[in-house]
């Protein structure tokens, strides 16, 4: 029996910009073209907001459980003498092969639009230039016996040919770069099983919260297990860790978050539908900004759960307990002390189409109750849909001392056209606000910062052939906006080439 699969405090509390469908769809090159329709989970706007000029594959995102749509260009039947053309063109698309190991490299040429220049600095005069974008993506992939390897890299660069343009910020983010990686080794025996992972990325964006370009980095480890003590008991735990540094912003100080935690549970299995389990957990989340004092909350923590499955479909658990909290450097810190804890998670798959996970807490150093509720459906072959829901917390990143509760949802809709076509629109909405150290919730005490992260998008790919494609690209929403309260607005179209 797996530990109860929560929201972990160490996690809520670190703002780390991975994951989301929104990071793939908003990338100027797709190199992810291949799978464009994959329909991947959202995961909040600050992600999306931040990706959303980045190219290529991103490796520290994973897929949801839908299925993807069918490959645009199917197999032709195979020439016992010459390759046929289809066969030429599937052979310049899928990349480079060695062992194990895969190579896709990729190219876009193309022009982009924008109503945003940098507000700061050397502010450029135009509102249009022509872009190359190269990127490629590595991924090695092995089971040897019980071990499974998973190595994965992906690493993009946009070259704005004006130097006038700077959209996407001045000086070294003018041009994004941005890379990303994972790495996941697993074990599995008879009565045993081990995981470790580690995910990584750099790179330049739009930060929400501080309202400008800035360079971040951020990693991501965990290592967890299990082993089966008899056949109804079971025992394991896990420990983790999220490093995220923020530089080169312009008007805010350099920062960090950070955030540790390790989780230990017993899980006794009363029927085959039902199990309980207790869990112990302790941690500490932290902020550094500029050159003051490190600020931190700790957590110890005991849960008791009980685990019900009622059918294949549905999976239900609940758990209720204490923690302990302490705040150091902070004065009249809140929710602090012994405090109460709870946890709750519901997934419901009726069918391979739909899916539906409800999670809410209250643990660790939380200040707010965590909540998300993401739902994918795929109702027919061609069509995908996602949508999240969602309220967590983490340490601001340009005020310190405060917790940053932000609420937001996101929803993508996927649609492929003929056999070659592919439309994606998306939209999201989130609203933030501070809690201190004082005990008082306020509005945002910086007026240079907006307290509401807005955005919509649509993107139209059309597969050529198996190793081009077209691409076009509407993008309303948060971003520079010479000093203006209406929204950043980009367009861009061009070509892709997967080699």
């Amino acid at each position: 029996m797996l530990p109860l699969d929560r929201c972990n405090a160490s996690h809520s509390c670190i703002r780390s910009w991975t994951g989301g469908f929104l990071a793939i769809l908003l990338a100027s090159i797709p190199s992810e073209i291949r799978a464009q329709t994959d329909v991947r989970q959202p995961k909040t706007v600050d992600e999306a907001v931040f990706r959303s000029r980045w190219v290529g594959e991103q490796m520290d995102i994973q897929q949801t459980a839908v299925a993807p749509l069918e490959p645009s260009i199917m197999p032709s039947e195979e020439s016992p003498f010459l390759p046929t053309l289809e066969e030429i063109n599937r052979s310049l698309g899928a990349g480079l092969r060695v062992g194990p190991l895969e190579i896709r490299p990729s190219v876009e040429v193309g022009w982009e639009y924008s109503t945003g220049n940098n507000n700061n600095g050397n502010t450029g005069s135009a509102n249009n230039s022509a872009f190359l974008a190269p990127s490629i993506a590595l991924i090695y992939e092995r089971e040897i016996g019980p071990w499974s390897v998973s190595a994965k890299y992906g690493g993009g660069y946009v070259y704005y040919v004006n130097p006038d343009y700077t959209a996407a910020g001045v000086g070294d983010q003018r041009n994004p770069f941005q890379q990303t990686g994972s790495l996941q080794i697993g074990v599995q025996g008879s009565r045993y099983q081990l995981n470790a992972s580690v995910s990584a990325f750099y790179g330049t964006g739009f930060d929400a919260e501080a309202g400008q370009n800035n360079n971040q980095l951020g990693l991501n480890a965990a290592v967890s297990g299990s082993y089966q003590v008899s056949e109804w008991i079971t025992t394991g735990g896990s420990v983790d860790t999220s490093q995220n540094f923020i530089s080169s912003s312009q008007n805010v100080q350099n920062s960090r978050l950070s955030a540790f935690g390790a989780n230990g549970y017993v899980n006794y299995a009363w029927t085959g539908k039902t199990s309980f389990q207790v869990d112990f957990g302790a941690g500490q989340d932290g902020q550094t900004i500029g050159s003051g004092s490190d600020q931190a909350r700790r957590y110890a923590q005991v849960l008791g759960s009980v685990i019900y499955r009622p059918t294949e479909k549905l999976n239900i658990s609940a758990g209720i307990g204490a923690r302990y909290v302490d705040a150091t450097n902070s004065d009249s810190a809140q929710q602090t002390g012994l405090l109460p804890a709870y946890s709750v998670r519901i997934n419901y798959t009726p069918t391979e189409k739909i899916s539906a996970t409800l999670s809410s807490g209250l643990q660790g150093t939380d200040v707010r109750p965590s909540v998300r509720l993401d739902l994918t459906w795929q109702p027919r072959e061609k069509t995908g849909l996602s949508l999240g829901i969602y309220q967590e917390q983490s340490f601001s990143t340009i005020e310190t001392s405060q917790v940053r509760v932000a609420r937001g949802i996101v929803a993508s809709l996927t649609q492929r056209f003929f056999r070659n076509v592919d439309l994606s629109l998306s939209a999201g909405y989130e609203r933030w606000y501070y809690v201190n150290g004082s005990g008082n919730d306020n509005t945002n005490t910086d007026q240079n910062v907006s307290q509401d992260s807005p955005y919509v998008s649509c993107l139209m790919n059309w597969q050529i052939q198996e190793w081009i494609a077209f691409r076009a690209l509407f993008w309303a929403g948060t971003g520079e906006q010479n000093n203006s309260s209406s929204p950043s607005v980009r367009a861009s179209v061009g070509l892709n080439f997967t080699f």
